[in-house]
């Protein structure tokens, strides 16, 4: 279920019957989305009829300036629009479902720290510096979540299944740069992600040639 804000309650009458006509409008080009009738169909003749009631008797007694009534109208619509946006609220899966009937997903508040996967597209390129080397890897990111994610380099063997030496910790770059190397000898490095949860798996094993 898509948490959608209610900011429609805040609006005037006149701008909130605005709000309703172009909802009603996008909701019925959302059909494909949104099928059924909102909630219930007697839940939505109710609503309506307050509204429709309660917009006649101001239309009425306007030129009397009753105030009061003007105010009933507004919250029938409110009731109304209530009704519908609980429907989609019940029945989006994504909030570009939410977006595209008019409406604002209410922000999700960030899950904790995951423990990160492990990365993507980890490579090896030349570094400015003579007997160095870049890793690098692509950035990891989280859906529901603003956890920060470091890197660390570790040089490991052939088969990736020790880690002899750790050579660069603790960066929030994805592209890590460290030398000594020994020309013409033979490196094997892999690259892990760490969040406040701990270290994810390493990433695949990356070959590099000192020079």
């Amino acid at each position: 279920m898509v948490v959608i804000k209610r900011n429609y309650r805040r609006l005037k009458e006149s701008k909130l019957i605005s709000f309703s006509v172009n909802f009603n409008t996008n909701l019925f080009l959302s059909s494909t989305d949104f099928p059924a009738p909102p909630v219930s169909q007697a839940d939505m003749t109710t609503a309506y009829k307050a509204y429709e009631t309660a917009a006649e008797l101001s239309r009425s007694q306007r030129s009397d300036h009753n105030t009061g009534q003007v105010v009933t109208t507004r919250a029938a619509l409110i009731t109304k629009l209530d009704t519908q946006v609980a429907y989609v609220e019940q029945t989006a899966t994504t909030a570009e479902q939410v977006w595209a009937v008019g409406l604002e997903p209410a922000a999700t508040k960030p899950s904790k720290a995951p423990i990160p996967p492990a990365p993507q597209d980890a490579g090896t390129k030349d570094s400015p510096e003579a007997l160095s080397v870049i890793v690098y890897c692509k950035p990891i990111k989280f859906e529901n979540s603003s956890a920060r994610v470091t890197y660390s380099v570790y040089e490991t063997n052939e088969a990736g299944s020790e880690e002899l030496r750790l050579m660069v910790s603790d960066t929030n770059s994805r592209e890590l740069s460290f030398g000594g190397l020994t020309t013409g000898k033979v490196y094997y490095f892999y690259i892990r992600a760490k969040t406040s949860a701990g270290f994810g798996p390493p990433s695949k094993v990356l070959r590099w040639v000192g020079r």
